[in-house]
């Protein structure tokens, strides 16, 4: 088995796993967690998003949260803009001498996601992204990042071809993104397929950070993992307790529960194959049981037991 002696996980708590909890968490206890993170040794940590208050409640303290961010150096913390007008929150914030170290941007592969997302076709989506493309590069952000989601399909299996997740990365890398993360937004990717297309990525843009993003849907999430890690990849995503995906109402029918791979087992599982996460399992177990009490909940992961 040809694997990596390291690998960085971005914890993911803060922005996908907060985003479709219905309870809100205080600003207070969001920077208490994410003292909590820098402490356990993340070195990518999603800080929060400046999605319109109204259709996410949640991040409706973003720039509190980014004012108060851990003054942590060697920790990168990333904001997500879902479009212009956060984009343009982002810049203001970021002149005003508040920090943001990446923003990110998102386009779904799948065309009826993106209409229920953010109510724009493919095309529509793409030239708006070029253009904050264009913007954040013109206002020197320190890193720029784009999600592909819906990579391995939306409603159903196979949707959504490697054909089209080429082109789409391929579109992105002429813009001159080379951080890409490759999502499975509803859960839909098998192993075969994890395996296949971060190969093929790997292989056609040799200099380009690919970050694999799955949801754990079908209980399938860390195996897709280790099939991406198997690919060549370094760069994961994940979230505390498993929690988070997109809101139910973007969702394919039956699919509410997803939820991202759980952080506590996916370290836990590279730990014990010696493959280096600059995490401390100790402290990766408490920032799950801070998760639990902060948002009333009792999840299942191995590494509580």
């Amino acid at each position: 088995m040809k694997l990596p002696t390291s690998v960085v996980i971005n914890e993911c708590w803060a922005r996908d796993g907060l985003q479709n909890q219905h309870k809100f968490i205080e600003t207070n206890q969001k920077i208490e967690m994410l003292e909590l993170l820098v402490q356990t040794g993340f070195r990518r940590i999603e800080a929060t998003s400046f999605s319109h208050p109204k259709y996410v409640p949640q991040f409706r303290d973003a720039l509190d949260v980014l004012k108060r961010l851990p003054a942590a150096e060697n920790v990168q913390f990333k904001t997500t803009c879902v479009n212009r007008k956060a984009l343009e929150r982002a810049i203001e914030a970021k002149n005003s001498g508040i920090r943001i170290d990446e923003i990110s941007f998102v386009m779904a592969a799948h065309e009826d996601y993106n209409l229920v997302n953010v109510r724009m076709n493919n095309k529509e989506l793409l030239e708006t992204i070029r253009g904050n493309i264009e913007l954040a590069q013109k206002e020197d952000f320190p890193s720029i990042l784009v999600s592909v989601s819906t990579a391995f399909g939306y409603q159903n299996f196979g949707d959504v071809s490697e054909t089209q997740i080429v082109d789409l990365v391929t579109y992105f890398y002429n813009c001159g993104i080379r951080k890409m993360a490759i999502s499975d937004t509803t859960g839909m990717g098998n192993p075969k397929q994890a395996y296949d297309l971060f190969a093929l990525l790997l292989e056609k843009f040799p200099n380009a950070q690919f970050i694999a993003h799955f949801h754990d849907t079908k209980g399938w999430g860390i195996a897709n993992n280790l099939a991406a890690l198997q690919a060549g990849v370094r760069f994961f995503d994940s979230s505390l307790g498993g929690i988070g995906g997109p809101p139910a109402e973007r969702l394919a029918e039956g699919d509410e529960n997803t939820g991202n791979v759980c952080t506590e087992d996916f370290v836990l599982m590279l730990e014990t194959m010696g493959i280096d996460t600059g995490l401390d399992l100790s402290l990766v177990k408490e920032a799950g049981r801070k998760s639990e009490e902060l948002l009333g909940r009792q999840y299942s992961y191995t590494l509580t037991n």
